[in-house]
């Protein structure tokens, strides 16, 4: 079997690295919730700007457009730009660019304005304007009027008045001014035809401004073909005599010299130029039949210095036999015999008889040759001997008539150079008179480059204000307004709202929501009862004298205890929630479950649901006490009318035992021990956290099944936190949409004993129809509608009226 090895990284497994918090995202759900519960935010906006676009386009009047087509030629004319040596056919940028200044320029725009009399037209001079134009030139004016005061410069004595004239060019010129404003030049495409707009409220306004200023810039155009095409004639003509005066006053200057010099010429070249010329072309010829001659005898000599066996040996000879036949009769005859010398060798070998024969008749042939090669040899020397003489005979020659052109060199030149300028000025001015006569004939008939394509008709249809854009703008802006306020709104959003919300700042367990609702409880004086009659049906062997009834000493009966009225509400579901973790979390050999309701802030509702689950625990048969330890603003106490007498602080202070200050909430089974702290009364801290305090929650953990402490804010009060060490748990309420998310995370996080014993977290006064716009449309929140049910009396449904409006009993700390 074959063995396979594997070799492992010694690298850590990325299974065991932790793994990094993704990075937070935006989902299309919290967009849509986002969406769902800022809609008026939106909605508003939209509307209100939507109104307004109604209003702008009832109160902006009509404007009509009217649009005329021209198409630019290439070339302003073709003569002078072929004159100025232009190549391109293609019409620029530059030259689109200059069509649209100079439609828009002053002289077209004035002379527009006195073709159409637009000073005596209401519809020019005078243009209806919007509700809108109209509200906003008035504030402009408004904040300029004093501006312009300030700024304003006494008027210099002795000013001048205008004449009539000088005021009607005056307006004139503003009347252009306005025009050119109001004119709109473009290019259609990449083509060479350019559009002019004009838009006013009078149509039959519009399309004369368009034609008059079409036909302005044609009469332009052609008023600067002939002024150019004037203007070229006059300079050309001027030139023209000019450069025919040059040409035949260079053309004089050269004869003039050429006769004064004796400078006789054939075919334009001096004679001593000329032999010049032809001695040198002589002299090559002599120098190279001088090298063919020298190579021909090198060649001889080589052939003739390896004798006849080298003939014989080599086979040929390397010099042909160019013109002489006997040296190639000779040379074809030692090649044959060689040729047939070797046949015979190779097929008979060299002992057969007829190889001696061929053999004496290849050394015949190669004397032969040989002879030859050493007369040719002679010739040759020969011929070299004769080249050089030639060859120094004409160097003698061209010396001579070197010498004869330099002396007469400088003259020449000059008079070269007369008979070029001569030559130059004589083309140039043919030239000339050649453009000249074409222009004479554009000058009687200039031609314009540009016309008509379309002339503007009077438009039948307005083009604006356009209905669609108006209030495709209104919706657009009303749109991003509400998206700013939105994302204003969602950047203030601070507070708790979601279950999510409160697990993800306190790190503890969210216990539910509790609806906003409304009382109509009311407080009722209701009579003290003794402790024996408190206390009879809570143990056994208690017994205790009635006390006398504690002047001011009130009640509330069951009615003004929401939970007590819907005891199967999503409210009283809620702290049932709260009883069942408060029952998992403590510990059993405690006794009594010691439970502390506290929030962040005040007015944030703890008083009333401490008031309501000591109801709910009692409902379940559990013993409940609940203590109101809130010595600063005792607000439990004084909503169940406890205003006068002992309370919470003469039993800390030893001055009077609990058991006699213990009061029972009429019908509801639930008793309180109240707190009803002297005035001025300032050291509420140190009275929580002393021996008393801890005697106290000691002695009822025996009597009681639940301890309900209504405690202080935890904000910037101390008491509550000297509280924490005697409870077993505490209840956090935090006010839905009130709660700031930081806040509740600074408390928590600077106060370790408070986390530690934090039992969890309800949201109070919640809107339940407004929940379901800030939680997902997968969580529990969602779909609390379909629990109807199971709250409320069969077939009404969960008590949704009852949770609408303001919660006034949750006003009370």
């Amino acid at each position: 079997m074959r063995q396979t090895q594997f070799k492992f990284a010694d690298t850590s497994n990325d299974l065991e690295r932790p793994i990094s918090k993704p990075p937070e995202t935006v989902t299309l759900g919290q967009l849509t919730r986002i969406l769902r519960r800022r809609r008026w935010s939106i909605i508003v906006p939209v509307v209100i700007l939507g109104i307004l676009g109604i209003i702008y386009l009832a109160t902006t009047p009509r404007s009509y457009l009217a649009n005329s087509l021209l198409l630019l030629d290439a070339n302003i004319s073709r003569s002078i730009e072929q004159l100025g040596a232009s190549e391109s056919n293609n019409l620029s940028e530059s030259a689109l660019e200059d069509a649209r200044l100079i439609i828009r320029s002053d002289r077209i725009s004035q002379s527009v304005v006195k073709e159409l009399d637009l000073l005596d037209n209401p519809s020019f001079t005078s243009p209806p304007s919007s509700l809108f134009s109209r509200l906003i030139g008035g504030a402009i004016n408004t904040i300029r009027t004093p501006i312009n005061w300030l700024r304003s410069k006494p008027e210099p004595s002795g000013t001048t008045t205008l004449t009539p004239e000088q005021i009607t060019a005056a307006r004139q010129d503003l009347a252009a001014r306005a025009l050119q404003a109001r004119i709109d030049v473009g290019r259609v495409g990449r083509s060479s035809v350019i559009s002019i707009s004009y838009e006013s409220y009078d149509p039959a306004m519009s399309a004369s401004i368009v034609n008059s200023l079409a036909e302005g810039y044609i009469a332009d155009v052609l008023n600067a073909n002939f002024e150019a095409t004037e203007r070229t004639t006059n300079w050309m003509q001027d030139r023209l005599t000019e450069l025919q005066n040059q040409a035949q006053q260079a053309a004089l200057d050269a004869e003039t010299f050429r006769a004064e010099h004796g400078l006789v010429s054939s075919r334009g070249v001096s004679m001593t130029k000329d032999s010049v010329v032809q001695l040198n072309a002589e002299m090559a010829n002599a120098v190279s039949d001088v090298a063919r001659a020298r190579a021909r005898v090198d060649t001889y000599n080589q052939i003739i210095a390896g004798g006849v066996q080298a003939l014989v040996d080599g086979g040929s000879t390397g010099v042909g036999g160019g013109s002489d036949p006997a040296l190639q009769q000779a040379r074809d005859t030692l090649t044959d015999s060689l040729a047939m010398l070797n046949q015979i060798k190779t097929n008979f070998g060299e002992d057969h008889p007829q190889y001696k024969v061929v053999q004496r008749q290849v050394q015949a042939a190669a004397e032969r040759l040989f002879t030859l090669l050493k007369q040719g040899s002679a010739q040759a020397k020969s011929d070299l001997s004769s080249a050089e003489a030639k060859v120094d005979a004409l160097k003698n020659s061209l010396g001579l008539a070197i010498d004869s052109d330099t002396s007469s060199g400088t003259v020449e030149v000059q008079y070269s150079a007369l008979q070029q300028r001569a030559d130059t000025l004589s083309t140039l001015y043919q030239a000339f008179l050649t453009k000249f006569q074409e222009i004479e004939q554009q000058k009687s008939f200039p031609v314009s480059n540009v016309r008509i394509l379309t002339k503007a008709d009077v438009p039948r249809n307005p083009v604006g204000p356009s209905t669609k854009r108006a209030l495709a703008i209104s919706i657009v802006l009303g749109l991003i307004i509400g998206m700013i306020i939105t994302a204003w709104q969602e950047w203030r959003e601070r507070f708790l709202r979601t279950s999510d919300d409160v697990q993800d700042e306190t790190g503890g367990p969210f216990l539910g929501y509790l609806p906003e609702f409304e009382t109509s409880a009311q407080s009722e004086p209701v009579r003290s009862i003794t402790s024996t009659a408190v206390f009879q049906n809570l143990r056994d062997g208690l017994a205790e004298n009635i006390s006398k009834p504690r002047n001011g000493s009130h009640s509330t009966s069951e009615s003004a205890i929401y939970a007590v009225r819907h005891p199967r509400s999503f409210f009283a579901e809620t702290l049932r929630s709260v009883r069942l973790a408060a029952e998992i979390r403590a510990p059993v050999e405690t006794g009594a479950i010691v439970l502390g309701v506290t929030s962040a802030r005040p007015e944030e509702g703890k008083s009333t649901v401490s008031l309501n689950l000591a109801a709910v625990l009692n409902m379940s048969n559990a013993r409940v006490l609940l203590i109101d330890s809130d010595i600063r603003r005792p607000g439990l106490s004084q909503r169940l009318g406890f205003r006068h007498g002992d309370g919470l602080v003469e039993v800390l202070a030893g001055r009077a035992p609990w058991r006699n200050l213990v009061r029972e909430v009429e019908g509801t089974g639930v008793h309180i021990l109240p707190c009803i702290p002297p005035n001025g009364f300032t050291h509420s801290a140190e009275l929580l956290s002393s021996r008393g305090m801890r005697e106290l929650i000691a002695e009822v953990r025996s009597e009681f099944d639940f301890v309900i402490i209504d405690l202080a804010p935890l904000g910037a009060i101390v008491d509550a936190r000297a509280m924490i060490p005697n409870l077993d748990t505490v209840l956090l309420v935090a006010s839905w949409g009130k709660t700031p998310k930081l806040m509740l995370n600074r408390i928590l996080s600077a106060n370790a004993a408070l986390r530690e014993r934090l039992l969890g977290t309800v949201l109070n006064r919640v809107d339940m129809d407004d929940l379901r716009d800030f939680v997902d449309v997968s969580s529990t929140e969602a779909y609390f509608e379909d629990y109807n049910g199971y709250f409320g009396d069969p077939g009404k449904g969960w008590d949704k009226p009852e949770m609408r409006g303001t919660n006034t009993n949750t006003r009370n700390n």
